[in-house]
């Protein structure tokens, strides 16, 4: 019988809160799955059934982070399984339940249905609570070998509740429920250079419509381009990322949910939400953003040593507010760029990074975080 397999692994990045998936699925189990950490699920006659995969995180924003997600194949067809994962912090906690269907009729598209859910306590640049919901439809079709395009039908709920004494009157109006329709699409194109200076390039374009249950209606859009390189007969590498996004809100103001907060995910040197539109102390979002990212690593520095040096620059801004309490706020986009060493260590299973920054272009009340750590395992 033709083995299916379906693997799928969620880790925990550094961005604040958030969390990346990493998807696969096929008919063969892909090379690099094969050698990934976790406990593999055999039938006797049909092979991998599932897969369930753990992880252990910490980073210098979240603190400790744990996580499990098992995967599953579906016995009542081909290329068709079901993952369920999710992860708690100390200020974090979610759900995330998928299921995936490739789709027959000769074409190569695949529909995945997302249910997830999350909880996040107070934080310092956010005094309040926030509860979320969602369920999204995806169909994605592969573009030759380096693209794919997506499409998807989403609706979520969002719960900003519990808010402390002091929350700025530009945030008070959003301590509510709302509810989010909204259709949207992405491209990504990834080309394999071979080696050399430029060796790989990313690109990727998405869009959304939405309209929110109090009336109003939003564009967002956002793009990204990443490069790298190796120099030197590999003894350098080098990476860079551009960044860029948009939202549009018509009909009423946009509320701090819907608004892009960012952290050292961006600009590493600053915490999460401690650049941007603020009140006093309290990061409002904003509606726009730019930011580039370069990193330069010496790989053999150390000979055949896991740990690897390196340099950085990281550059943007985020700004721009439907309300700025008539002024009182300043929303113009302001620069800000840090400069640093980094130093990452991989290990079997595991990673650690640890990057020292000099926030050198800030402005009086963003927040400087000079020492970012993060450590990841997986078992």
């Amino acid at each position: 019988m033709k083995r299916l397999c379906a693997v799928a692994v969620l880790a925990a990045v550094a961005a604040g809160a958030g969390t990346a998936q990493d998807l696969m699925s096929g008919d063969e189990m892909p090379e690099a799955a094969e050698a990934m950490p976790g406990l593999d699920l055999q039938d006797p006659e049909t092979g991998l059934i599932g897969k369930i995969n753990a992880w252990l995180f910490y980073s210098s924003e979240d603190g400790v982070i744990g996580g499990a997600s098992g995967t599953f194949n579906l016995p009542s067809g081909e290329g068709r399984w079901m993952q369920l994962g999710g992860e708690v912090a100390e200020k974090r906690q979610s759900l995330t339940g998928i299921f995936h269907q490739d789709l027959a009729f000769g074409t190569p598209a695949s529909l995945d249905l997302t249910l997830r859910g999350s909880h996040d306590e107070r934080r310092d640049a956010l005094p309040f609570e926030t509860t979320t919901g969602g369920l999204e439809a995806r169909l994605t079709w592969p573009i030759g070998e380096a693209a794919t395009l997506g499409t998807y039908l989403g609706f979520s709920t969002n719960r900003i509740h519990n808010p402390e004494d002091d929350l700025s009157p530009l945030l008070a109006p959003d301590v509510r429920r709302s509810e989010r329709t909204a259709i949207g699409a992405d491209y990504q194109r990834t080309l394999d250079l071979g080696g050399g200076a430029l060796s790989r390039l990313r690109f990727g374009l998405g869009g959304e419509l939405a309209s929110i249950s109090s009336g109003e209606s939003q564009i967002r859009a956002q793009a990204s381009v990443l490069a790298g390189g190796s120099l030197a007969d590999g003894r350098m590498s080098w990476r860079g990322d551009l960044r860029m996004g948009l939202l549009e809100t018509s009909g009423g103001d946009s509320s701090i949910g819907d608004r892009f907060i960012l952290g050292p995910a961006t600009l590493r040197g600053f915490s999460y939400g401690g650049f941007g539109p603020r009140d006093g102390d309290q990061t409002l979002g904003g509606t726009r953003y730019a930011a580039a990212r370069f990193d330069v690593k010496f790989p053999q520095t150390f000979g055949e040593s896991a740990l690897m040096p390196g340099l950085h620059a990281d550059l943007g801004s985020l700004w721009g507010l439907d309300n700025t309490g008539g002024g009182a706020v300043d929303d113009d986009a302001h620069l800000r760029a840090s400069f640093g060493v980094t130093l990452s260590a991989r290990f079997g299973a595991g990673s650690l990074d640890l990057s020292l920054s000099d926030a050198v272009v800030k402005r009086d009340g963003d927040d400087a975080q000079p020492l970012q750590l993060s450590f990841q395992s997986r078992f």
